[in-house]
């Protein structure tokens, strides 16, 4: 027969308990780890916009189209509040709740409809879970969505779109409607300049349209004070100008693009050298 001493009996036992609390530990669905998640009211995030960093579901990452994201931007026309989100396709107007917290999000829709192509999945998965009265709160700093198993954790834009587009002309070498791409022919071309006092034009041949422009933090919004025709093009839209109300603004690799929830976005380019008004702005801020 084989002893066993007290003192290895104590340590089984001890490493035992250790396991089992390791085991306990264990998410089984939760993936919420730290400091517990801290309910938004919707004032605490009005304005603000805010792109995925982590999607999951289940404990792993959900498999995203390369180079898309998710994103949301809380917004408040007059006296209405809504959420503008994104699965990389789509923008969807979900209304919210009071200005109380706990944020929730009622109905969603979007009142027109892109071919997705392969993002098709990841916004349904997205349209699932705002749909499932997920919590919505702050955790380490960063804004989390999260409904059983499933968490995307958003870090909020710090682009000025201001300090990229002011002082310089910007050329519409495409336009997105309806999920397609469709390049701007160079006799074509729309032109728009934003100033320095918060105004802006766009500009082809002989029309334009002028109007005042809001800054946030990865957002515009643009109100017309008069608009003058449009362009005629190898495009769906034969009316291309800035989109009036809210606009995402993203930044890629050798161009902007403005993206509007209707679906309808413009690729900017720009113009090397600065436009003459802006110019007259720099020359006075330097004297």
């Amino acid at each position: 027969m084989i002893r066993v001493s007290a003192f290895r009996r104590g340590a089984i036992v001890l490493l035992g308990l250790v396991a089992a609390a390791c085991g306990a530990g264990r998410s089984t669905g939760s993936l919420a780890t730290g400091p517990a998640m801290r309910p938004v009211s919707f004032s605490e995030v009005d304005g603000r916009f805010f792109i995925s960093l982590v999607v999951m579901e289940g404990g792993d990452p959900l498999r995203l189209v390369p180079g898309s994201r998710f994103s949301v931007l809380f917004h408040s026309p007059g006296e209405e509040r809504f959420a503008s989100v994104s699965a990389g396709c789509n923008y969807m107007s979900w209304p919210v709740t009071s200005d109380d917290a706990p944020l929730r999000f009622s109905s969603g829709h979007s009142t027109t409809l892109a071919d997705c192509g392969q993002a098709k999945y990841q916004e349904e998965w997205l349209t699932n879970l705002l749909s499932d009265s997920p919590n919505i709160g702050f955790q380490h700093g960063k804004l989390v969505i999260r409904a059983g198993d499933r968490r995307v954790e958003f870090d909020e834009s710090t682009t000025k779109p201001e300090d990229v587009l002011v002082g310089r002309s910007w050329q519409v070498t495409a336009v997105v409607v309806h999920g397609q791409l469709n390049r701007v022919r160079p006799e074509d071309m729309l032109t728009i300049q934003f100033e320095a006092d918060g105004t802006f034009k766009t500009i082809a041949g002989p029309t334009s349209i002028e109007g005042r422009v809001e800054w946030g933090r990865g957002w515009l919004r643009a109100e017309w004070s008069g608009r003058g025709g449009g362009v005629d093009g190898d495009f769906p839209s034969p009316d291309v100008h800035l989109p009036e109300g809210l606009v995402t603004v993203e930044q890629e690799e050798g161009h902007v693009r403005l993206v509007s929830d209707r679906p309808y976005a413009l690729e900017l380019t720009a113009v090397e050298e600065p436009h003459e008004a802006s110019a007259r702005v720099d020359a006075e801020v330097d004297r």
